[in-house]
């Protein structure tokens, strides 16, 4: 399922230049982000290879409000949407149900 998950977020931000995403951090806070993986968005940096293993249980996004990259678990996903630049409407890809 995460799998799932991360490829459906994935095409979104292929879609989007902002992405919203309302997750459950691993203390147990809630967290709203603001985020991009559009290559106009991101900070130049030197190809360095990574050290953290890859994962289908995260995905690694660039935080337009902190400036940094953050990561979070899919499946701690609550809500992940966009908004669409002609109007100004909220575009929910995905919705948890509580």
């Amino acid at each position: 399922m995460s799998e799932d998950l991360q490829v459906k977020f994935l095409t979104f931000f292929k879609q989007n230049k902002y992405c919203v995403v309302d997750f459950v951090k691993v203390n147990g806070e809630v967290r709203v982000m603001t985020c991009s993986l559009d290559p106009s968005i991101l900070p130049v940096q030197e190809q360095k290879e990574s050290t953290r293993k890859k994962s289908h249980d995260t995905l690694a996004v660039y935080d337009t409000t902190r400036k940094d990259w953050r990561a979070f678990k899919v499946a701690s996903v609550r809500k992940f949407s966009s908004l669409n630049p002609d109007t100004g409407e909220e575009v929910v890809l995905y919705s948890k149900e509580k």
